[in-house]
């Protein structure tokens, strides 16, 4: 029969009584050396990505979103040639209103959305129910905030469509920095009180916790995981020359660890 390489075959007895080596190979080498090309060809490919998309991307455009003008919500943007109100300083400015709230009610998933009124980089998000311009305007005057095209002024007649958002304006809620109407927040909103309530009946206010926690905490998580991806490249590298010291070590730190915890939250 022809042979098949590493075959399952009874063990002979002479090959059990040979000494079996516990130490390394001397004079080992690298192995696999195409596979290593390929994965730090990979890894300089990731790089480069990460190098273009930070020279020449712009995050702030997928977190607070663009208006139809092309400045970016909450920052101060350079002015594009022929382009009218752009380069405009929206700082403070980080939500995304859309003329027509339609947009995201109507969108259906896995297509691009498209609209055909403008979208405005507002303070924040209509909190009540508007609907006729002379409302607009009154509402404009107690708030400050402008609904309408950048610098427009109000009449509070229909000679305003033109220049500012659809009749009636419903009341709107922020997600991830976009104006979206109650309607469609609510199947949202539904999933956030589910998840709450859930984290909730763990500990009282649980959410509410970690998000303050975080926010008080989040340099000291930043500077531990930094220690502790250097302590773990120590580790790896030490493992090559006193493997048998660093397993014991760990071992050893680990116990005492878990029995000082232990103790400690007892």
């Amino acid at each position: 029969m022809p042979s098949l390489g590493n075959t399952v075959r009874p063990i002979e007895v002479n090959e059990l009584n040979k000494p079996v080596s516990i130490s390394p190979k001397e004079n080992r080498s690298c192995r696999d050396v195409v596979f290593l090309l390929i994965f730090l060809i990979v890894i300089g490919g990731m790089c480069y990505c990460s190098y273009v998309a930070l020279c020449y991307g712009d995050p702030f455009r997928l977190v607070y979103g663009v208006d139809s003008w092309g400045n970016v919500c909450n920052k101060k943007n350079i002015k594009i040639p022929d382009v009218p109100h752009s380069g405009r300083d929206t700082r403070g400015k980080i939500k995304l209103f859309f003329f027509d709230e339609t947009v995201l009610s109507n969108y259906v998933i896995g297509q691009a959305i498209t609209y055909n009124k403008p979208s405005v980089c507002v303070t924040s998000c209509p909190n009540a129910d508007i609907s006729s311009y002379e409302m607009l305007k009154n509402h404009t005057q107690h708030t400050g905030l402008s609904y309408c095209v950048y610098d427009y002024k109000l009449n509070g007649n229909s000679s305003d469509a033109n220049s500012c958002t659809g009749l009636p304006i419903s009341k709107q809620k922020s997600i991830l920095f976009r104006c979206v109407p109650s309607t469609v927040s609510a199947a949202y909103d539904f999933l956030i009180g589910f998840i709450d309530n859930i984290l909730n009946s763990i500990d009282e206010n649980f959410t509410q916790k970690c998000v303050s926690d975080l926010e008080k905490t989040w340099r000291e998580i930043c500077y531990l995981c930094a220690v502790g991806l250097g302590v773990s490249l120590v580790i790896v590298h030490l493992m090559r020359f006193i493997a048998g010291v660093i397993i014991w070590l760990s071992m050893f730190i680990l116990g005492a660890g878990s029995v000082g915890g232990a103790g400690l939250c007892w």
